[in-house]
């Protein structure tokens, strides 16, 4: 083969190609030793291509290869002898299989493609949902596909979790959240352990085994989550059942599109990567992939340069917390959202009565706020499955191999008399209803939920509170057909359809407290033993949430119910005042988790006392009926 040399033109990292020529530009530090290779995809010799040092502009190095196709070449770059990868690559082949233990092997490097797309996105349009339409489902692709939600060589991809949007639809998900989907090496390198010697054949031996100690092989585990360092760019192939994992997860995202669901995707940065870099890579994923937003966790992330990016101008960012700076800076309503550890920790401890504070969750409950969203969640990938948050009182992390040491200790859990599996009826009552209170309290919350994958179903992860590492039954979603959790299945998609038709629960404007004329009443009140309070009682575990829906208008244009929501943290039950309606009717009940089976009720109960008594560990729900107006009697 005859090819030609001549500097690149700087203007784009990575890689660009036409016919003929290709141009690679990569960065690299003054007299490192640079060339690139080039595989033949047909097979036969690699090609070296040694850059001239004077092909160089600051720390970045460019070079335009004449008389190939890239099309029918793989590629990396050398620096100082070290084979890498393109950190621009939008493509790596290598780890196709899952797991595949080959790659350990001493020189192993996956290799960089060059991909031209023609995935038609005609008619492709993103949601833009606003937040109060927002309920979100997060998802690790393999661990949701793996058992039952997909068929054959759909399970574990991308493909599996496109054939589950019908039951995502239904459930009333709509937006998407996935872990990890770019392409990271999922095996972690075992370290060899040392043997003990046995001291007498030491002694007598010395010189033989001091050079040969026995070496023992450790298991190879696996980073099933992919919170690690890898190639951003590109989309993961193991998560394809095809060997075009790009198409695949494109033809998803706008399947999600073509059902209204958003879809978001989760990206961890270790130390070490520039803002520049990141921002690449999230315009990447929008411009190539239509992403909606971006879940970001790690170090360094350039908030400031991400927020003022023109192209990410209406992408959604999901972050720990924003400053200050960022939020009074923020014109898109709909765009900035906290993921709200400060809701988990006061519902987990008022849901198992441990270090109750009910100030702190009332608040949590109710927050909102102008130019910012909160993500509610009680449970998720990093901590207890909902089921094993009233199922076990410890983390149970012995699979791990790290001696019960990882995964969090702060986890406010309770087992309701036997830690993990139980046949006990009473530990199966209470923990089918504290289920039902979680998600009630979830899903009545202001801000917008995420429900963890399985959880829906009671999906049990058997203790581990740090499944990062478990590719098997633990982190797979076991998708049952139990009676117990086919009801809770359907509680949850009435309390979301519930949501959905009572906007006074999502909306998100701020609260003044000043009583509107119509009800007399201001948009929020708070009811203990007596009505009409400031906030949660001292000490008491129960309160009564008033939402006035004269203030928030529904889509036929007429304004929404008032609402009364009750909730008992207690084992005992507990005496609420029921405020007067300010308009003649009276207060009818709907739900109640301390009803088996249908909490949902068939015929709703009609209230005329002002004072209820509400079960122990119970949450109810109230709608004000109106009496219809009285016929005046012809003359």
């Amino acid at each position: 083969m005859s090819i030609k040399i001549r500097q690149g033109n700087f203007e784009k990292m990575g890689v660009r190609s036409s016919e003929h020529e290709a141009t690679f530009t990569f960065e690299c530090k003054n007299g490192d030793n640079t060339a690139i290779l080039l595989y033949p995809k047909k097979g036969g010799k690699e090609i070296r291509v040694d850059i001239p040092a004077d092909f160089r502009i600051g720390t970045m190095v460019s070079i335009t290869v004449q008389g190939i196709s890239l099309l029918d070449y793989d590629y990396n770059f050398v620096l100082n002898d070290h084979v890498i990868n393109d950190p621009y690559a939008v493509s790596i082949v290598g780890r196709e299989k899952w797991g595949d233990e080959s790659r350990l092997q001493e020189g192993f490097v996956p290799k960089s493609r060059f991909v031209v797309s023609d995935f038609d996105w005609t008619g492709d349009r993103r949601p833009k949902l606003a937040d109060e339409d927002m309920l979100m489902y997060k998802l690790h692709v393999r661990c949701f596909t793996m058992q039952g939600k997909a068929k054959g060589k759909a399970r574990g991809t991308f493909r599996g979790v496109a054939e589950a949007i019908p039951y995502l639809n239904e459930l009333g998900v709509t937006v998407v959240e996935m872990m990890p989907v770019y392409e990271f090496e999922e095996l972690m390198q075992p370290a060899p352990k040392n043997t003990l010697l046995n001291y007498a054949s030491w002694k007598a031996e010395r010189e033989e085994k001091e050079t040969k100690k026995k070496v023992e092989k450790a298991p190879v585990k696996l980073n099933v989550w992919g919170y690690r360092d890898a190639n951003y760019m590109a989309p993961k192939l193991s998560y394809a059942c095809t060997d075009d994992a790009e198409r695949e997860l494109k033809e998803l995202v706008h399947t999600l599109h073509e059902n209204g669901m958003e879809c978001i995707l989760e990206f961890f940065f270790p130390e070490g990567h520039s803002g520049g870099y990141i921002v690449e890579i999230l315009r990447h994923w929008v411009r190539d992939y239509h992403i909606d937003g971006f879940h970001l966790l790690g170090y360094g992330i350039p908030m400031n340069q991400i927020l003022t990016d023109p192209l990410l101008s209406d992408t959604k960012i999901f972050a720990p917390g924003f400053t200050e700076e960022f939020i009074s800076g923020n014109k898109e309503k709909n765009r900035l959202f906290v993921y709200n550890e400060e809701y988990l920790y006061p519902a987990r401890k008022m849901l198992n009565r441990l270090e109750m504070n009910l100030n702190d969750l009332v608040r949590e409950i109710v927050k909102t706020h102008a130019a910012q969203g909160f993500v509610n969640y009680i449970a998720a990938n990093n901590g207890f499955t909902m089921n094993d948050l009233f199922s076990y009182a410890e983390k149970h992390n012995e699979a791990n191999g790290e001696g019960n040491i990882d995964g969090s200790n702060w986890n406010y859990s309770a087992n309701y008399g036997e830690e993990g599996v139980s046949r006990r009826k009473a530990v199966l009552a209470d923990r089918k209803r504290q289920l039902r209170n979680a998600f009630s309290l979830l899903l009545l919350s202001k801000g917008v939920p995420l429900i963890y994958e399985g959880d829906e179903c009671g999906n049990s992860k058997n203790g581990n509170n740090n499944s990062y590492c478990q590719d098997n039954a633990i982190s797979y979603v076991e998708w049952s057909v139990r009676k117990r959790d086919r009801e809770l299945t359907e509680f949850i998609k009435q309390l979301i359809e519930f949501r959905k038709n009572h906007p006074v629960l999502t909306d998100r404007a701020m609260y003044t407290h000043t009583c509107r004329p119509e009800s007399g009443l201001p948009e929020i009140s708070y009811h203990g033993e007596n009505a009409w309070m400031s906030g949660p009682e001292y000490g008491r575990c129960a309160i009564g949430i008033l939402y006035c829906g004269e203030y928030v208008l529904m889509p036929n244009g007429k304004p929404d119910d008032m609402l009364y929501v009750a909730y008992n943290f207690m084992g005992g039950q507990q005496s609420l005042a029921l405020p007067k309606l300010p308009y003649e009717g009276d207060w009818m009940k709907i739900m109640d988790t301390a009803v088996e089976g249908e909490a949902f009720l068939e015929t709703p109960e009609r209230t005329r006392d002002q004072k209820i008594m509400l079960p122990g560990r119970s949450v109810r729900i109230y709608i004000g009926q109106k009496k219809p107006a009285k016929r005046r009697k012809k003359k």
